[in-house]
């Protein structure tokens, strides 16, 4: 994790999976405790499932709910697009949600 004046940057990679997640919660929760926007750089993150998704849209409610900003760095990449649409988290009905992750209108 790094931080810039304005906002700080978690940094997550390789194998982000359900046996190693405990990991990149607890630096997303050490962030949430700061006051300043987020943003995660996931591409570096070789490996992902159904875990990592949860975990990072539970931390951007979260964010939210605290009147702060969560946002990815770039894009999903290849690692992290089959479970997002596995797990139909680019659905168009909500648009917020399929910008986050793809970064559309950034």
């Amino acid at each position: 994790m790094s931080e810039t004046q304005d906002n700080s940057i978690i940094s997550l990679s390789g194998k982000i999976t359900l046996p190693n997640i405990a990991e990149a919660h607890a630096t997303l929760l050490q962030v949430l405790d700061r006051d300043a926007p987020a943003l995660i750089d996931i591409d570096g993150v070789t490996e992902a499932d159904l875990s990592f998704v949860q975990l990072i849209e539970s931390a951007r409610r979260a964010f939210a709910e605290r009147g702060r900003a969560l946002s990815l760095l770039s894009a999903a990449g290849e690692a992290v697009l089959p479970v997002l649409r596995r797990g139909g988290f680019l659905d168009p009905s909500d648009p917020s949600r399929t910008s986050f992750w793809l970064k559309e209108g950034a």
